[in-house]
């Protein structure tokens, strides 16, 4: 599962919240409930309508606080994660609204994390709201020029998204059957940290608190530029995963050996045991097809250690 806050295209856009700085406007430290304002009469009319009726609405959607907002003229390759857009011409004008503070979007029955910056594309002739784009406080700094990092926020883990369970009766890709041969790293001294650095959420946001620093194991099928960022966030533990590998992160447990059936459940005897543990292995040996494979971590009667991994791969 990717770390990077999931950025959500949307056909369409319910209805947020704002006011409106002017494109050269400085940056001024947020609180709770202020919104910077900037000369109305340098955007267009349509603009300082809608921009007037999201803040009107603040508080009582999805949006819950804004702190400060701008726009600009863009085009839609300036709105990240629209490149694979269908429909989309990259070098079409469209105007950014940008705005951070606090976002909390519910698509169909899975919450999403709140999100710290929002982004919405609209069409540059008719204004319409073409999509949108949530992120962390990163994904907004270019627009106000800069914007500090957020302070530590102590990590408080309550019950896992339901979105997950999605895969308890899923229908997982073949594996091949038998042994997995695995190579473990492993820091005994490791302790899992207390809080989630403010560097941390300003790159990721929330997005990937659960999945990094609650969850007790990761997978990464691919190895990603940000695993190196996560390993800092948790403190760096010392551990050295096998090359070009697939992964298999445990928090306080550890992986003596691992079978997969033919069903793309594979089995990893496990222990519980003080530390951090990246078990490498082979993905395309495993998975020759890729898709989705799960990993029941259990002891020697079958009695699982800690809860199932997910792991998606090509």
């Amino acid at each position: 599962m990717d770390v990077r806050t999931t950025f959500l295209i949307l056909a369409c856009l319910l209805v947020g919240c704002g006011e409106v700085t002017g494109a050269g406007s400085g940056p001024a430290a947020p609180t709770a409930t202020a919104v910077i304002v900037a000369p109305r009469d340098q955007i267009p009319a349509a603009l300082r309508d809608y921009m007037d009726r999201l803040t009107q609405t603040a508080g009582a959607g999805y949006i819950r606080r804004v702190d400060r907002i701008t726009v600009r003229p863009a085009t839609w390759s300036d709105l990240p994660g629209s490149a694979g857009a269908a429909n989309v011409d990259p070098a079409a004008a469209i105007w950014i609204i940008a705005a951070t503070g606090e976002f909390y979007p519910t698509f169909g029955l899975m919450s999403v994390p709140p999100s710290a910056c929002e982004l919405w594309a609209l069409d540059a002739k008719t204004y319409e709201v073409r999509g949108s784009v949530l992120g962390a406080l990163s994904d907004c700094a270019r627009y106000f020029g800069d914007l500090p990092a957020p302070t530590s926020a102590p990590i408080t883990c309550g019950d896992e998204d339901s979105g997950y369970r999605v895969f308890d009766h899923y229908r997982f890709s073949p594996t091949t059957t038998g042994p997995l041969a695995i190579v473990t790293s492993r820091d005994d001294s490791w302790t899992a940290p207390t809080a989630i650095p403010g560097d941390y959420l300003y790159r990721f946001g929330h997005g990937s608190v659960f999945e990094v620093f609650c969850r007790p194991n990761h997978t990464a099928t691919v190895p990603e530029p940000n695993d190196a960022a996560m390993l800092k966030a948790l403190g760096s533990p010392r551990v050295t995963p096998a090359g070009g590998m697939a992964q298999i992160w445990l928090k306080n447990a550890h992986a003596l050996s691992a079978s997969a059936g033919s069903d793309g459940v594979v089995t990893v005897k496990a222990t519980v045991r003080r530390g951090f543990e990246i078990v490498s292995y082979d993905w395309h040996a495993l998975a020759p097809q890729g898709g989705y494979v799960k990993f029941r971590f259990v002891d020697a009667s079958g009695v699982d250690v800690i809860p199932y991994a997910v792991a998606n791969g090509p």
